[in-house]
């Protein structure tokens, strides 16, 4: 199965809309039935891209704008409010190669958290830059599908046609939009470029924020962290002990529950959780103000 393919299988099974972000290792394996019909899928898909007009556009060239963001995003965080510093400034060379349109090259931040590391923040005009395929691409799809399930039970040709459908509106023939304004929240390397990251829109980060895990070692502990609208000065992590894991029945058992909280800097949190990555995406993160009251409580979707 090829490694972009798989990349949206996860995707599909472990992201909800709102500004979080999973990485394929914090997703167990999806069921046998579902990566038969993704394999299906696959196969389709690579018999409709023989034809030219249906292959997956190019990423779009990075551009950049000396432009504001509009005045919602710029209500919307702080961070982008205060003035440019030399320490936020990056070359426009830094930034190429990144799948946004219009970066607002004098408000990309630096975000320091209270327990590091540092964080890119990168605001840009359009950070969905996917292209619609002709519709007679997504025709073939469906008709080679329908071929390929023709013999399967009926619950397996159900299931199929749900996960098509959300295939051909998650990656493959998306419709014309418009620009979609939003940010990359990227870690920081040493020498001061961006290293890893992912990205939300305006209307996401104002709704969920964004969240994200990382843990470059197999076993615990694991670090969340995150962008959140202005308002919250605190954000706390819940976790139960029972950790119930996408694709996979078997829920694993810790020894406890677990709460952690980080200040919030910059509109960016970070924290450190006693859990391995694949069950460190937060059921519950809890928003609070500066006197403590509840701003909002989010769950994980899924």
């Amino acid at each position: 199965m090829r490694r972009g393919l798989l990349t949206l299988i996860l995707a599909l099974l472990g992201c909800a809309a709102g500004g979080t972000a999973l990485t394929p290792a914090q997703v167990n394996e999806p069921p046998p039935e579902v990566r038969e019909i993704f394999r299906l899928i696959d196969q389709a898909i690579q018999k409709v891209e023989r034809d030219r007009a249906c292959r997956s556009p190019r990423p779009p060239i990075t551009t950049f704008t000396d432009d504001p963001p509009s005045d919602r995003f710029l209500a919307t965080l702080g961070v982008l409010r205060r003035p440019q510093t030399a320490a936020d400034r990056l070359s426009d060379e830094a930034l190429k190669g990144l799948p946004m349109e219009g970066i607002y090259r004098d408000y990309v931040r630096l975000a320091r958290t209270a327990i590091g590391p540092d964080f890119l923040v990168v605001p840009a005009r359009d950070v969905d830059t996917s292209k619609p395929r002709p519709a007679h691409c997504t025709a073939e799809l469906r008709r080679r599908v329908e071929r390929l399930i023709r013999a399967k039970p009926a619950r397996f040709k159900r299931r199929a046609r749900r996960i098509l459908r959300r295939v051909v509106r998650s990656g493959f023939s998306r419709p014309e939009r418009k620009p979609v304004e939003g940010l990359y929240l990227f870690e920081r390397f040493k020498d001061g470029l961006p290293a890893s990251g992912g990205s939300a829109s305006v209307t996401e980060l104002r709704r969920r924020g964004y969240v994200t895990a990382v843990n470059r070692r197999s076993a615990p502990p694991s670090r969340v962290h995150g962008l959140v609208p202005d308002g919250a000065a605190t954000v706390t992590a819940v976790y139960p002990r029972v950790a119930r894991r996408i694709g996979n029945p078997k829920p694993r058992r810790y020894a406890s529950r677990v709460k952690r909280s980080s200040p919030v800097r910059d509109n960016v949190f970070s924290l450190v959780v006693p859990r391995r990555l694949e069950d460190s995406f937060p059921p519950k993160l809890v928003w609070r103000a500066a006197g403590g009251r509840v701003i909002k409580v989010i769950r994980a979707q899924g």
